[in-house]
């Protein structure tokens, strides 16, 4: 049993020579950058978020600001005609 293990650590070793990185270091690295990666796909989803919100509120904005337009619009219209309808009574 003890000699199984003295082989993978050769094999380590031998590894470690090759490409200067053990297995451990390795799958810390490979962890760190699949970590890295995640925080930027949610980085990038919040920032969409943001942009589409933005959107919808100015959006949003621009068709209330068009709505009390055409209110205020037909408010003087119908102030226009009322003026109308007292001047001819008046006669």
């Amino acid at each position: 049993m003890g000699g199984g293990k003295g082989e993978e650590k050769e094999e380590e070793d031998k590894e470690t020579k090759e490409d200067g990185t053990n297995k451990k270091e390795r799958k810390n690295d490979e962890e760190r950058k699949e970590k890295k990666e995640r925080k930027k796909e949610r980085k990038r989803e919040r920032k969409k978020k943001k942009k589409t919100k933005k959107k919808k509120e100015r959006i949003n904005e621009k068709k209330t600001k068009e709505g009390k337009e055409k209110k205020r619009k037909k408010q003087r219209k119908r102030e226009r005609i009322r003026k109308k309808e007292r001047m001819k009574e008046r006669k």
